[in-house]
């Protein structure tokens, strides 16, 4: 059976990693009385959680779904967070690394770390 979501190979990705998942998570923020709802979160031996978001969109995903995504991880407490979608724009890639310590993980990169 192939791999074929971005769902799929984010979780095959995290597992194979040794991480315990857990998909559709909720948590309230510690700064505004919301809800921030996570596709996965991820924890390792350690208690690290990861928050993640899987957008599969059409269109490449830009700087202010990276703004939005820091800070729903900094309100939830995740120790770090990562952004999978099909395509990220350069500076949106470049400006979650240098200024949010955000990973993105597009859909080739993903497929080329699990070597399908």
């Amino acid at each position: 059976m192939s791999i074929r979501t971005l769902k799929e190979l984010a979780y095959t990705y995290f597992k194979n990693m040794g991480y315990s998942i857990q998909f559709n998570v909720s948590l309230p923020g510690k700064i505004q009385k919301c809800n921030y709802k996570y596709d996965m979160v991820c924890t390792d031996s350690k208690d690290n959680k990861i928050g993640i978001i899987i957008k599969d969109w059409g269109r490449s995903i830009g700087i202010n779904a990276i703004r939005h995504f820091h800070e729903q991880v900094v309100n939830s407490n995740m120790t770090e967070g990562v952004l999978i979608g099909r395509y990220f724009s350069g500076y949106a890639k470049n400006f979650s690394k240098d200024y949010y310590n955000i990973k993105t993980l597009s859909r080739n990169e993903l497929i080329y770390h699990l070597g399908i």
